[in-house]
């Protein structure tokens, strides 16, 4: 078992739009392309566990753990395309008149 201690990976890293999209495909796969972003993250590996395999020198992926902690810092997001600007912007009031009426 090779087991790894805690390590910062990253720490108050610029995200890029490259980053975004990948991740972002992985959630949203429509809007990954359409979004734009401004901030920081770090990323933290708190435990990683990798059991070896002595006779092939190969990793048994099915009993691998990993865990990390993504860390965002002061992120904000909003559409690329003024078009879906707009609508967000005209749902954004529509939601508040819906509160304010009730």
């Amino acid at each position: 078992m090779l087991v790894v201690d805690p390590i910062k990976v990253v720490q108050h890293e610029v995200l890029t739009s490259k980053q975004c999209d990948e991740g972002l495909q992985l959630v949203m796969p429509d809007l990954s392309d359409e979004v734009s972003q401004e901030g920081e993250y770090s990323l933290e590996s708190t435990q990683i566990r990798l059991p070896l395999d002595s006779r092939k020198w190969t990793i048994d992926s099915d009993a691998t753990q990993i865990e990390d902690i993504v860390t965002l810092h002061q992120v904000t997001t909003g559409p690329k395309n003024e078009v879906t600007q707009r609508l967000a912007m005209v749902a954004a009031e529509l939601m508040e008149l819906g509160r304010v009426e009730r």
